[in-house]
């Protein structure tokens, strides 16, 4: 018997226009009358997803910036945090700055840049957040470590930086995409896994009570750590290979449509 259902936001349970549908909260509705908790685990920050949240009425822990935050909605307190150390902050900001990406930089509730760009327009419109401009980030990481580093341009661009940074950081950091355009970067022990881990712990339940729902890289580890793993039908070919079922994609309803199949027996 499922107790707990875990969800990605972009491009799982939000559609291209960034909302969730109808059919999407009904489901969800009927799920937490029956009793289940349904939490969002997403690498947004918690100011961009407080207002779904809100929406849904959710009421247990939630995961932002991957898992590098939970927080309980109630009362918006933060339950647990785990930042990138700001020397290896630091030493990131120096080694990515001169390769012409757009960085934002996470620190408590902010989210913060050293460059007005096309690519913080598009960011602020999607995730309905104001970025903060500071005059350096290198500056910044001297005081302030990141619980997530966000790079943002064309794959083809990101990719060569994934390639030449992940070798000097991999004992420090994890390295993966959210979308083809998102490179993200946060502390080794953080994850969308061991988030779902410290979340379902803390309610006392079993991971083969979870079912955990996602599309990019940086959800494959909570798919891996539910009982049942469900990918998204948008989804890259290797987060597919791990899921247990293929769901129909964010703008056909796939999430709904899986939880009615799995959970509501429809």
């Amino acid at each position: 018997m499922y107790k707990m259902v875990a969800i990605d936001l972009d491009d799982t349970l939000l559609d291209n226009d960034n909302q969730i549908s109808r059919q999407n909260k009904e489901v969800i509705e009927r799920l937490l009358d029956k009793g289940m908790i349904v939490t969002i685990i997403s690498g947004r920050s918690y100011a961009s997803i407080k207002r779904y949240v809100d929406l849904l009425r959710l009421k247990h822990l939630c995961g932002s910036l991957n898992g590098a935050s939970i927080i309980l909605p109630e009362n918006d307190e933060i339950v647990y945090r785990r930042a990138i150390h700001h020397d290896i902050c630091r030493e990131l900001i120096i080694e990515i700055e001169p390769l012409g990406v757009h960085i934002n930089y996470y620190h408590d509730s902010k989210v913060l840049s050293s460059k007005q760009t096309k690519q913080a327009e598009a960011y602020m419109q999607l995730t309905n957040i104001e970025i903060d401009y500071v005059s350096s980030l290198k500056e910044y990481s001297r005081e302030y470590a990141a619980t997530k580093i966000l790079l943002i341009d064309d794959n083809e661009k990101l990719e060569p930086i994934r390639q030449k940074i992940s070798p000097k950081f991999i004992e420090n950091v994890n390295i993966s995409y959210s979308k083809p355009i998102f490179l993200e970067i946060f502390n080794k022990d953080v994850s969308k896994g061991k988030a779902l881990q410290y979340i379902a712990e803390y309610y006392g339940i079993q991971r083969e009570e979870i079912i955990a729902i996602g599309d990019g890289e940086t959800d494959i580890s909570m798919i891996e750590y539910a009982g049942i793993g469900i990918a998204m039908g948008n989804s890259s070919q290797r987060v597919k290979e791990k899921a247990n079922y293929i769901a129909e994609t964010n703008q056909q309803n796939g999430v709904a449509k899986i939880l009615e199949k799995l959970i509501l027996n429809r």
